[in-house]
């Protein structure tokens, strides 16, 4: 079933269509996170606090993007910045 990443900027990327999941420092520190499925990535989260939130989201994401594909309803995979933490749901109209 079809996967989408929702990045920080609402809009949607294809999971499968997902070439490369960076993570990147700020110039103030911070550490993002960010999906490409073109030549410029978006970004998933941001405000990370250093290297090691920042490759515990990416590989979160990179997990749930495995484990939503397998599911039977269209999947969603966001970004809580609230919790720190990656979720998929089923995409709803």
């Amino acid at each position: 079933m079809d996967v989408w990443i929702e990045t920080t900027a609402g809009t949607l990327v294809k999971a499968s269509a997902t070439t490369h999941i960076s993570m990147r420092q700020t110039d103030n520190s911070k550490w993002y996170v960010s999906v490409s499925a073109s030549a410029a990535p978006a970004e998933f989260a941001t405000g990370l606090a250093d290297k090691e939130a920042a490759r515990t989201v990416r590989n979160t994401l990179a997990l749930s993007m495995s484990t939503a594909s397998s599911a039977e309803e269209p999947q969603v995979v966001v970004y809580d910045d609230q919790d720190r933490s990656v979720t998929s749901y089923t995409l709803a109209a």
